[in-house]
């Protein structure tokens, strides 16, 4: 709920919600480092880090031109591991299977059964 309010959190904020603010981020980072001093680590992937079922919870899937597929868009929602073991996982957005700057389009020519040249835009 704090990551949710700071989110949400005006970026030019002044006077006294720049305090509130400020004492939103203060409380947060001093939650996750008694968190993380007790043993439980945030989990909070990176956009293009393979995606691990252990860790993470698919929320949706999408296309993506920027990481492959199998891989994290975007993380909805952060996790916890307490010694290694998931208290709870992640809510993230996965890129679609084929996804990727070098994935192939699938409207290009595919071989068909017999050998020949299918051309799938026609």
């Amino acid at each position: 709920n704090l990551e949710r309010a700071l989110m949400a959190a005006p970026k030019d904020a002044e006077g006294a919600t720049a305090g509130l603010v400020t004492g939103l981020e203060m409380t947060q980072k001093a939650l996750l480092q008694a968190f993380d001093s007790n043993g439980l680590k945030l989990v909070k992937p990176e956009a293009g880090e393979p995606f691990n079922p252990h860790l993470h919870q698919a929320m949706m899937e999408q296309p993506s031109d920027t990481v492959p597929g199998g891989a994290v868009i975007q993380t909805m929602q952060s996790g916890f591991e307490l010694f290694g073991r998931t208290i709870r996982p992640a809510m993230v957005v996965v890129a679609a299977k084929g996804s990727g700057a070098k994935a192939a389009n699938p409207y290009d020519a595919h071989p068909a059964s017999d050998g020949q040249t299918f051309d799938g835009k026609a």
